[in-house]
């Protein structure tokens, strides 16, 4: 019996190893995003637009204090998506991009609805975290045209 106790808790933790997600612009090597590609449960899609990673003007810090000296540049329709779980953090650390341009996050549902959105014009970091409603198909856009993107966390 403590064997298939210890067995279960161990699937457990290992589900819940696997739902966490994390991408950070700091993992990658600088230059252009020339493909969709799916990061650890995270997926991001060019769509029409581009992604470039580039070096950060002025280091960020985020919500717990980590700090970041790179950034993903997403432009146009670029967007990151994920399958999601009732309860599960999502979290998304942003900066207005070189070019000075106000930006806009939105994370959306399946429906498209706009469930929680941050914006910011004063070259101020974006701490998006929203707990998510329901399981299904999440999009988290920049529908303002371009944004600095430090790191997007699913836990």
């Amino acid at each position: 019996m403590k064997r298939v106790i210890a067995l279960l808790s161990v699937f457990l933790v290992l589900g819940f190893a696997l739902a966490a997600a994390d991408v950070a612009a700091d993992s990658f090597p600088a230059g252009a995003v020339t493909e969709d590609m799916a990061l650890d449960g995270i997926n991001l899609s060019l769509g029409t637009g581009s992604v470039t990673v580039e070096a950060a003007l002025d280091a960020a810090v985020s919500a717990d204090g980590t700090q970041y000296s790179q950034v993903f540049v997403i432009s146009g329709d670029a967007s990151f998506s994920f399958d999601g779980t009732s309860g599960q953090k999502l979290s998304v650390t942003a900066a207005v991009p070189s070019d000075g341009t106000a930006f806009e996050v939105l994370v959306a549902g399946a429906d498209t609805s706009e469930l929680v959105g941050g914006e910011t014009t004063d070259g101020a970091v974006v701490y998006v975290d929203y707990t998510l409603p329901s399981d299904g198909a999440y999009t988290v856009t920049f529908p303002s045209g371009t944004a600095s993107v430090y790191q997007i966390t699913l836990d």
